[in-house]
């Protein structure tokens, strides 16, 4: 989650104990089974961020699920957020990591990956900001949300995260490209409030000439 941990109940802590030393065992229990559904790499992933797992042991995991399915992307969205530095990353290290793994792709697909990639930091609660963060290449991730678009031309999610994170990096022309798409329509997982939504609309086309 995105709170603090001084704001966990003793009980939720003890629960959630409990509840990662299940899941391992679940994942255990996959390994002896050698399941080929990439899904346990992820919640292995989930799993040891919740129990403090050092980086080398984490890496350990993506490398092999890398290895299996290269382009998963649960994997990829838990080691970005796992690389955050609220996490267990230095600064700068989860945004190398995002465009290391769309270069290893490259091309269109690699921009995609770069737009996918940055729309699931920002959901988690990173990058409020882009236009503060000279490490992101929003021309990039524009790029990658313009394929996206294309791919999923009806799907409002794609289009609200695009325009969030166009307003998140300053881009007045693009936001009201995209506000003029959405007509007035929002999804309350890119904007969080109506007021947020409104407030970001009025920007776009302040300086509307």
């Amino acid at each position: 989650g995105n709170g603090y941990a001084n704001t966990v109940s003793d009980e939720g802590w003890r629960l959630m104990g409990e509840r990662i030393d299940t899941a391992k065992n679940y994942l255990k229990q996959a390994d002896v089974l050698n399941s080929k559904n990439p899904r346990k790499w992820s919640a292995a992933l989930i799993a040891g961020l919740g129990s403090n797992i050092d980086k080398r042991a984490y890496e350990e995991i993506v490398s092999e699920a890398q290895k299996k399915e290269p382009t998963y992307e649960l994997v990829l969205f838990e080691r970005s957020n796992f690389l955050r530095p609220r996490w267990s990353g230095e600064e700068g290290e989860w945004e190398k990591s995002i465009a290391d793994t769309a270069d290893k792709l490259g091309g269109e697909n690699g921009d995609k990956m770069y737009a996918r990639l940055l729309w699931a930091a920002h959901a988690m609660g990173e990058c409020k900001h882009l236009y503060q963060t000279p490490s992101i290449d929003w021309e990039r991730a524009k790029r990658g949300f313009i394929l996206l678009e294309k791919e999923n031309p009806k799907s409002l999610a794609v289009t609200s995260r695009f325009c969030v994170l166009s307003v998140s990096a300053g881009d007045r022309p693009q936001a009201r490209e995209l506000f003029d798409k959405l007509k007035g329509r929002m999804t309350e997982s890119a904007w969080t409030t109506r007021k947020y939504f409104s407030k970001s609309r009025d920007w776009a086309y302040a300086m509307k000439s």
